[in-house]
């Protein structure tokens, strides 16, 4: 067992009914080990039913408490797409890891051509030489 397995394990101790299977455990090290070499993100993909959402979390609260997230200056720390089918169950388990301040954004891949990138744009008219130009904004 890695030194980040015994981390998480620390962690999970602390949120009553969560009981990870040892490939859990060992994928939440794994995307931890990852984004701490310098990751900026990371894509995980199974079987339904094998707890994506739950090893997910358990990654993201191992960061939260490595004091990752504290006092970036994130529009959101972490962003989820996800099927929209699922956003219900994403948005339990993060209450169940009170990550509600962590995961701000739990969204589905639709959105990613709809409206969110309005959530990263602002919108304003210039006049330049008498003429209106609209200048787009991160």
């Amino acid at each position: 067992m890695t030194s980040t397995q015994e981390a998480l394990e620390k962690i999970i101790a602390k949120f009553p009914g969560v009981k990870p299977f040892d490939f859990q455990l060992k994928l939440a090290a794994t995307v931890c080990d990852s984004l701490a070499s310098g990751k900026k993100s990371f894509l995980v993909t199974d079987q339904a039913g094998y707890g994506k959402t739950f090893t997910t979390c358990m990654a993201i609260a191992k960061r939260k408490e490595d004091g990752v997230y504290a006092d970036k200056p994130y529009l959101w720390p972490v962003v989820v797409f996800t099927p929209a089918n699922v956003i219900t169950q994403w948005k339990r388990v993060i209450k169940l890891f009170q990550l509600e301040d962590t995961i701000a954004l739990v969204t589905n891949y639709d959105q990613l051509r709809a409206s969110f990138g309005d959530n990263f744009l602002s919108y304003k008219i210039e006049v330049v030489h008498g003429q209106e130009i609209t200048r787009v904004h991160w």
